[in-house]
């Protein structure tokens, strides 16, 4: 904890990436995201787009469990919200696996959210928590993919829809201890052209690349995933 009252969750170090903060305010904790250690020049565009983009999705989502409040965004680039306490959601074939409780709450968050004209665009394990003693309450963070059906999504949202399910149903095949139901199942060998590709670019090709380009063991040690 730094002598301001802040304590540092992720520094931005590459093009697009915030700095995330935990700041201890009199009414609690507030997790902040910002762009204001990034260069001028990227702080006043993809900053304020990534900034912005989150902020809508957020005020979208508002009041659907497990998806953190938005406090504000004081400036373009940055953005303040609800401190979700909770613990990362299991890292596959290594901590156990979650109860059918869990992913039956997080698809009813993010249909909800779907309903509401916002998909969330990256559902993964590192974006997701989990919340209470029972192990059985989702959190979601993490919006800077998410897009509105209002905007020029709207081409696309049924594909953007589709791709939030493949990665629920992903998840869920992997890390419920009931794995997927039978109707379940169908789905998910029936799933899309599209999100295959996109797995396969994804695994073969970006993670790889990625990887290479920024090594884990050159990770700072106050830097987690987030």
């Amino acid at each position: 904890m730094s002598g301001d009252g802040r304590r540092l969750l992720k520094r931005g170090r590459t093009v697009g990436h915030p700095s995330i903060w935990v700041e201890e305010r009199p009414t609690g904790p507030v997790l902040v995201k910002t762009w204001e250690e990034r260069p001028r020049w990227e702080r006043a565009t993809l900053g304020r787009w990534l900034a912005g983009r989150e902020a809508a999705a957020l005020r979208a989502a508002a009041g659907i469990p497990g998806v953190p409040g938005l406090f504000g965004r004081p400036m373009p680039w940055r953005i303040e919200m609800e401190l979700l306490a909770g613990t990362p959601f299991p890292t596959r074939h290594r901590e156990g696996k979650l109860p059918p409780a869990y992913f039956d709450r997080l698809w009813a968050a993010l249909a909800e959210m779907h309903r509401r004209g916002v998909n969330h665009g990256d559902v993964r394990r590192k974006n997701l928590l989990v919340l209470g003693a029972g192990r059985d309450e989702p959190g979601l963070f993490d919006f800077t993919q998410s897009l509105l059906r209002s905007g020029p999504a709207a081409l696309a949202w049924s594909l953007l829809v589709a791709v939030d399910r493949v990665r629920f149903l992903q998840l869920k095949r992997e890390s419920c201890s009931d794995g997927l139901a039978p109707e379940e199942l169908r789905e998910w060998e029936a799933r899309p052209w599209f999100t295959r590709l996109g797995h396969w670019l994804r695994a073969r090709v970006y993670r790889p690349l990625k990887h290479a380009v920024f090594p884990r063991g050159k990770r700072k040690p106050n830097d987690v995933d987030q």
